[in-house]
């Protein structure tokens, strides 16, 4: 794997990783709104869903980057 295409992967993997953080932060602060009764289950189940699809990417990201060392 070339520098740059390494480079290029580590940077994605950072951001998968920062967003993979930031949607599990907005579940855990949904939760609360929810329990509330100042959110909907609608808003829960679209944030746990953006949450496991960026852990997704970056497994995907992690395997193509595998396969191409």
């Amino acid at each position: 794997m070339a520098v740059n295409q390494w480079r290029t992967a580590y940077n994605q993997i950072l951001i998968f990783n920062q967003t993979i953080s930031d949607f599990q932060k907005l579940v855990q602060d949904e939760q609360p709104l929810f329990n509330n009764g100042e959110s909907s289950l609608f808003l829960i189940n679209y944030c746990e869903s953006s949450y496991i699809d960026a852990q997704v990417k970056l497994i995907d990201t992690l395997a193509e980057n595998m396969n191409q060392s």
